[in-house]
């Protein structure tokens, strides 16, 4: 009886081992899944994106290593005729989040630039919404037209930080460089927002 009884006990032992092994093979065979975490933007005293601070060094390096969830690559942008270096940073899906135009000589100077909404601003606003539902977070007396590039685009600045601009699209058909009528404004779209670092 205590050899029976030794011999079931054995089998089951096997049987629950050989059970942990295929459930720890199908769990590792299960694809891993990364998070992306998206970085808030403030747009207070000290402007920063997440870990990207307003003296942080804009190399790829430095980008890919406090955005460890997104892909950093780098691009080549154009202004008047004129190419410059870029920095871009999507999702995994390669949807686009923000630029980032530094002087690899000066990489503590530069430009972001926040094109999705997906990147939450601290005080409320986002991408796509209208001038006139996010007209009280900047100075509308400081709103100067864009030219050339920038025909069609309005500038404002942030009464919390002049360092950080609004820059909103529409459909005007005055003059370029004049800036349109408030009735046409008002319903321009935050089309992104551009953090001056120098």
């Amino acid at each position: 009886m205590p050899t029976l009884f030794k011999t079931c006990a054995r089998t089951l032992a096997l049987v629950s081992l050989a059970g942990g092994v295929i459930a720890t093979a199908a769990c590792s065979q299960e694809p891993e899944s990364t998070v992306e975490t998206m970085p808030v933007f403030t747009t207070q005293e000290a402007p920063h994106l997440g870990a990207l601070q307003f003296n942080s060094p804009m190399t790829l390096e430095t980008i890919a290593a406090f955005f460890p969830s997104l892909k950093v690559t780098p691009a080549v942008g154009m202004m008047e005729g004129m190419e410059y270096p870029l920095i871009q940073v999507s999702t995994a899906a390669h949807a686009l989040l923000f630029v980032i135009m530094a002087n690899p000589e000066y990489p503590a100077e530069g430009m972001v630039e926040i094109k999705s909404a997906a990147i939450k601003l601290d005080n409320g606003a986002e991408i796509g919404q209208s001038l006139s539902e996010i007209s009280a977070t900047f100075v509308a007396a400081d709103c100067i037209p864009g030219e050339e590039e920038h025909s069609g685009e309005i500038f404002c600045s942030l009464l919390a930080s002049p360092t950080v601009s609004y820059v909103f699209a529409g459909t005007y058909n005055g003059p370029d460089g004049e800036l349109p009528p408030k009735e046409v404004r008002q319903d321009f779209v935050l089309s992104s927002v551009r953090w001056i670092r120098n």
